[in-house]
């Protein structure tokens, strides 16, 4: 029989949000009140949830849900609190994984700054020359 372990951690992010996402700001949902939360509607996980329970072989185990309003990219410390939570990890890079993974599959439909191609030569050309700063 294949176990399953399913966990989801949602968060609508705004880079240019100078307000930082915390930890405090999730709603965590832990073991059956994450499947409980999916059953009857339309999301990812119940999508998972139909499949999984369609075959006789598998079984799907709820580790950790979280969710959050749209804000600021997530602090570090909410990040080693959301992933400390997961205790099914069995070494410390399974986090890094998990989180590497959900940006490399969401990295495709980022969208990007018309010209960011362009932004290291204007950092460069922005910053002053002392040359050109006369002193008074």
């Amino acid at each position: 029989m294949y176990r399953i372990f399913v966990a989801e951690c949602m968060q609508e992010v705004s880079s240019f949000n100078p307000v930082e996402t915390r930890y405090e700001d999730f709603r965590i949902r832990r073991g059956e009140e994450l499947f409980a939360l999916h059953r009857g509607v339309e999301s990812y996980v119940s999508g998972a949830l139909q499949v999984f329970e369609a075959r006789p072989d598998v079984e799907a185990i709820p580790l950790l849900g979280a969710d959050a309003c749209s804000s600021g990219l997530l602090r570090q410390e909410g990040f080693e609190q959301l992933t400390h939570n997961v205790w099914r990890w069995t070494n410390p890079w399974q986090r890094h994984r998990w989180a590497a993974t959900a940006l490399l599959d969401i990295e495709p439909r980022l969208r990007r700054v018309n010209g960011y191609h362009h932004l290291p030569m204007l950092r460069q050309r922005s910053k002053p020359n002392p040359a050109s700063i006369s002193s008074r």
